[in-house]
């Protein structure tokens, strides 16, 4: 059995991960991004030890940045979205996307 317990602690490494990450997402979407404050209501949410936020992320505003870098689909798609706007080919597409970015941005500052 001892052989297989590394393998047990990197799989319970990345479900503890994976619950905080998800824990950010819930507090965003209940209470908006300003309930973030405090690494013990994330840990409490996740059902993990608060220590485990600073051991695997580094701290609480990097656990939030793994969130965001994860969840947001727009940094994804930068590349494409500076290529439409330089191509032209779609009148309004520079002022639709920037709505859509000021929205976004909206959103998680309220």
């Amino acid at each position: 059995m001892k052989n297989n317990e590394p393998l047990q602690n990197i799989k319970n490494k990345e479900l503890t991960k994976r619950k905080l990450v998800q824990a950010v997402g819930e507090i965003i979407k209940t209470e908006g991004f300003v309930a973030l404050k405090s690494a013990s209501k994330v840990a409490r949410i996740a059902g993990v030890d608060r220590k485990l936020i600073g051991r695997y992320f580094g701290g609480l505003n990097q656990l939030i940045e793994a969130y965001v870098v994860e969840n947001d689909y727009w940094l994804l798609f930068t590349e494409k979205i500076n290529d439409l706007i330089k191509s032209n080919n779609y009148p309004g597409s520079k002022d639709l996307i920037t709505s859509i970015l000021q929205n976004q941005f909206t959103y998680f500052f309220l």
